[in-house]
């Protein structure tokens, strides 16, 4: 089967908290952004003229629920102008009032469409969230707002603000990467496990409410099982992991690398038909 042709241009926004942003060493040392590897091996896969741009919007330790999540992707993706609905026509005929009432709602959403496709957006977010919200609470007294059904149902509503009607961009949705603690309590490692569930059947969910579409899509890219922790040998895991949270900048290069073999397997074709169904 060939090939489709590479994109004549490339912008990608990776967003979300610490791990997007690179945090390790305590803050102590500059960040190391698993983007830079991943724009590396994009410029290296992909044609010379292919103009490749890769932005960070990452705020460690922002959450969906109770957090900047949305206001923070909203300015990428603003709401549409508040329209004026109210206003008035002059008093000749029911027909002229009529049609004139038509012709603005057709010019309102004509602009609703035009503001939710920016000059300006992104072909793909890769959008890493949820992990603070797993955490953020004792992990014996979790509330149902914390929950992770809840925190999925969040982050689905992230998705939707990327792939609004008539936008063109895409979502790499990136599972919760693991911690050390997962496996030193069962509370949050099922927690984890069951987020991490609902993002990878995030098809199943999109075909139960009846919101799939053919253009735009979240696809996903399943770093916790590619970067993993306690899967991880005992030395390569020193050199990846830095705190049982975070990455070392070699264990954000392993990152990068594994979330644009991923990008590029969706770009060239080849990400599985069962997953192209991972569209809301």
């Amino acid at each position: 089967m060939p090939q489709p042709p590479a994109p004549s241009s490339l912008r990608i926004l990776c967003f979300g908290a610490s791990i997007t942003a690179g945090y390790h060493s305590f803050g102590l040392a500059p960040p190391h952004p698993y983007a830079h590897r991943l724009q590396q091996l994009l410029t290296a896969a992909l044609p010379a003229s292919t103009k490749i741009t890769v932005s960070i919007d990452a705020v460690p330790g922002d959450r969906i629920i109770n957090g900047n999540y949305t206001s923070r992707l909203r300015k990428h993706f603003p709401l549409p102008p508040s329209s004026s609905s109210s206003s008035s026509y002059p008093s000749t005929s029911l027909a002229a009032a009529a049609a004139a009432e038509e012709e603005e709602r057709q010019q309102q959403q004509d602009d609703e469409k035009k503001a939710k496709v920016p000059s300006s957006s992104y072909d793909w977010i890769i959008l890493q969230a949820g992990g603070n919200d797993l955490t953020s609470s004792s992990s014996s007294t979790h509330s149902s707002s914390s929950s992770p059904a809840a925190i999925f149902a969040a982050l689905k509503q992230l998705w939707r603000i990327c792939t609004a009607d008539g936008a063109t961009t895409q979502v790499l949705a990136l599972t919760v990467t693991e911690t050390s603690s997962a496996q030193e309590s069962k509370v949050t490692r099922d927690r984890y496990a069951a987020l991490n569930a609902m993002i990878r059947d995030a098809a199943a969910a999109a075909a139960a409410e009846g919101r799939e579409k053919e253009n735009n899509g979240v696809w996903v890219a399943d770093v916790e099982r590619e970067v993993p922790y306690w899967g991880m040998e005992a030395g390569e895991r020193r050199r990846v992991w830095d705190d049982g949270l975070h990455l070392t900048p070699r264990g954000y290069d392993l990152l990068g690398e594994k979330v644009g073999a991923r990008l590029l397997e969706i770009l060239r074709g080849q990400g599985g038909r069962e997953e192209r169904r991972e569209r809301l």
